[in-house]
């Protein structure tokens, strides 16, 4: 299935749980249109592939694919999660820190 590049969505920060989570650097995503006229992005570090009808859409799915990170896994207690799960933990805190 052929794909285009659209265009690069930055993400420097978001909000989780009432609080803003800064991510540095910031996270650069090629944003592809699919042959089906679909919006895609791919992250292999934190495990995001979204697909989305619309550019809005997509963005909102990123930021709620963030908030579920940062709440799950970055807060998430490490005894009760699997080795792949602390490294993404941990791959996490080496870029996101709370700032308020």
């Amino acid at each position: 299935m052929a794909s285009y590049h659209l265009e690069t969505i930055v993400i420097g920060c978001f909000e989780s749980m009432g609080k803003f989570v800064e991510i540095s650097p910031p996270l650069e995503l090629s944003v592809k249109i699919t042959a089906k006229q679909n919006y895609s992005v791919t992250d292999v570090d934190l495990g995001l592939h979204e697909i989305s009808p619309s550019l809005e859409v997509l963005r909102q799915d990123i930021m709620d694919w963030l908030d579920m990170l940062w709440v799950e896994y970055a807060n998430g207690d490490a005894n009760d999660m699997t080795p792949g799960a602390i490294e993404l933990k941990q791959r996490l805190l080496e870029r996101m820190r709370e700032i308020c």
